[in-house]
């Protein structure tokens, strides 16, 4: 079992893909979230900002335009 998931963190450092169990940690303000990438289920920009939504909640993140692309 641990030589499968070192296999598939190995696959993943070789080609930078993200997969859906893959989790990210979002902060807004005080409040915080570890969640899978699957729970997303929308990113909208605007302006400075990127919305999350997932569940019932939808931080707004500092956009970072060289990770995030431009929005126009």
């Amino acid at each position: 079992m641990l030589e499968k998931v070192e296999q598939k963190q190995e696959v993943r450092r070789e080609t930078k893909q993200v997969f859906p169990d893959d989790q990210v940690f979002l902060k807004d303000g005080k409040p915080c979230w570890f969640l899978p990438l699957a729970n997303i289920t929308l990113l909208e920009v605007a302006g400075g900002f990127t919305k999350v939504y997932f569940d019932e909640f939808s931080p707004s993140i500092p956009r970072a335009p060289q990770l995030l692309g431009s929005s126009t």
